[in-house]
């Protein structure tokens, strides 16, 4: 079952769709690519906890904590390869315009993103 999301909001502003599981997200997607075209896949919310749709083009692989944090005290997004780091970061820079780059985690486990310059 889809209903409104009372927390996740769409760039535009507008409140997101959510479904219950992964399956009635897959269906949803399925269903408005038949109606209007649009190539979209589901992904976990990490806000909600339920699950929404996203453009398939801006979607990476799921990132991990890794116990690092960032400089607000957050737990910082974690990449299993450089691929996937770097994928991540040409959506930001692209819809965002934000500078950032990958770095390879201090503890080992994957690769984060940072905006602060290489020294």
């Amino acid at each position: 079952m889809s209903f409104k999301s009372t927390t996740c909001k769409s760039r535009k502003g507008d409140f997101l769709t959510s479904y219950d599981s992964p399956e009635e997200a897959k269906q949803g997607a399925a269903f408005i690519k038949k109606q209007h075209g649009h190539d979209l896949t589901s992904y976990k919310c990490e806000t909600c906890n339920y699950y929404h749709l996203a453009p398939r083009d801006r979607q990476t692989p799921m990132s991990y904590e890794c116990g690092c944090k960032d400089s607000k005290g957050k737990p910082k997004a974690l990449y299993s390869t450089l691929k996937d780091a770097k994928t991540r970061t040409a959506i930001l820079r692209k819809e965002l315009g934000a500078d950032v780059r990958p770095y390879e985690c201090p503890l080992g486990k994957g690769w984060h993103l940072t905006h602060t310059p290489k020294r």
